[in-house]
């Protein structure tokens, strides 16, 4: 299992930049995502070390602005200073990125990933946007 280090508490627009260990990836999430649960399985299946800093998606701290263009998570941020977002591409780029060693989990043909991408897709679309919409619903 990947060693984890992890913020449980959501930072919020009153917390200060969190001191991380500058060795390891960072994992900016939150709890409830299905999106960033998808980046953290990948992660702790692969066993690549990292730590989690939880982001309070309602209330975003102002240090955490511009980490991403799009101010949301996920977000990874590498030692080297890469910055990955959005699930699926992230979850495609640590598969190929940590292959040595670990489980491949996405196939090496092309078009037999672009197909299991679609599925993945599919899925997210009737699982998780339902959910993600009844929770925006009730704010």
């Amino acid at each position: 299992m990947a060693v984890i280090t992890d913020d449980y508490s959501a930072n919020t627009s009153a917390s200060s930049r969190p001191v991380l260990d500058p060795t390891l990836p960072t994992l900016y999430s939150t709890r409830m995502s299905p999106y960033c649960q998808r980046v953290r399985l990948l992660l702790n299946a692969k066993e690549i070390p990292f730590q989690v800093v939880n982001i309070n998606i309602w209330d975003k701290p102002k240090w955490f602005l511009g980490v991403t263009p799009l101010n949301k998570v996920p977000t990874a941020v590498e030692p080297n200073g890469r910055v990955t977002f959005e699930s699926l591409i992230m979850a495609q780029y640590l598969d190929e990125e940590y292959r040595a060693g670990t489980k491949q989990f996405l196939p090496s043909d092309p078009y037999a990933k672009a197909r299991e991408l679609l599925q993945i897709e599919r899925i997210i679309a009737i699982v998780a946007d339902p959910i993600r919409d009844a929770s925006l619903e009730s704010k």
